[in-house]
């Protein structure tokens, strides 16, 4: 990856979170029906991300500090952001959390940054919204970039649909030779239940990236489309589309929108110095 790819897939989650956040667990609908706005279940204003881009931030300033992967460091990251509303877009508060997260935030402490159960709901999505720094900071080592998302998936989210899911995402994304395991290829319209999972994000995503054909708009739009998790179904989509297309694929009426862009897109090259110095 080039740094307009690395920029593109690390300001892409955020973009994907931005445009999905009103629209969460609401209904499917017409990708032209979708549009930049505020308002929705969280009441959220122009521009702003939820929990997803967060704790993707979170985890980012980490590896800003620290120069690589430390789950102590980012566990109390994550506890700031929890208690604090540190990272996110609101002052003392949080824009949304998935309960996996949260009871594993509960749980989790510096000396115990690994708090993840392993139960059926850690097959929750709230671990791959937010790994594209472990993809930026290690963008010419597939093999360090899945090692790096994997550890940090388990600090809340530990089963094996977290680790097919997960490699085959950073194989995907990173362009990694095969063979691909093809058989987590899923119609998303298969799903009835399990909308929060990792399996129907990367799923959704996956069909938005096909249909969308390179333009990052129309990504974005199509994976917020398919409804219920909007925000962390475009979040996915957005590291998708931006690794293959660069920043660029975006419409700048996104990114203008952005709250803490400056931050940001400042982090993002930050990352690809950290991945490119390996």
């Amino acid at each position: 990856m080039n740094r307009d790819q690395v920029i593109g897939m690390f300001v892409g989650a955020f973009l994907g979170d931005m445009l999905g956040a009103p629209y969460e667990f609401g209904p499917a609908m017409s990708p032209e029906d979708v549009k930049l706005t505020t308002g929705g279940s969280h009441g959220v204003t122009l521009g702003e991300y939820t929990d997803d881009g967060a704790l993707t931030l979170a985890l980012a300033e980490s590896y800003v500090a620290r120069g690589k992967f430390d789950a102590q460091d980012a566990a109390k990251r994550f506890i700031d952001w929890r208690r604090n509303g540190t990272y996110g877009t609101r002052v003392g508060s949080i824009v949304d959390i998935g309960r996996t997260t949260e009871n594993a935030i509960g749980r989790m402490s510096a000396e115990r940054p690994y708090a993840a159960t392993g139960g059926t709901h850690d097959s929750g999505n709230g671990s791959i919204m937010r790994i594209a720094a472990c993809i930026a900071a290690n963008h010419r080592r597939p093999m360090e970039a899945v090692a790096d998302a994997v550890a940090a998936s388990l600090m809340t989210h530990g089963n094996s649909d977290i680790l097919k899911y997960t490699a085959l995402f950073i194989q995907e994304i990173l362009s990694a030779p095969g063979p691909f395991n093809t058989s987590l290829y899923l119609n998303p319209s298969s799903f009835r239940d399990g909308k929060g999972s990792i399996m129907y994000a990367f799923n959704a995503a996956r069909y938005a990236i096909h249909y969308g054909k390179g333009d990052g708009g129309e990504v974005l739009r199509r994976a917020v489309a398919y409804g219920w998790d909007t925000d962390t179904n475009a979040c996915v989509a957005g590291m998708w589309v931006g690794a293959r297309e660069g920043i660029d694929c975006f419409p700048k009426e996104y990114i203008d929108a952005l709250q803490n862009k400056d931050r940001i897109f400042e982090v993002a090259n930050k990352l690809f110095e950290i991945g490119a110095s390996k």
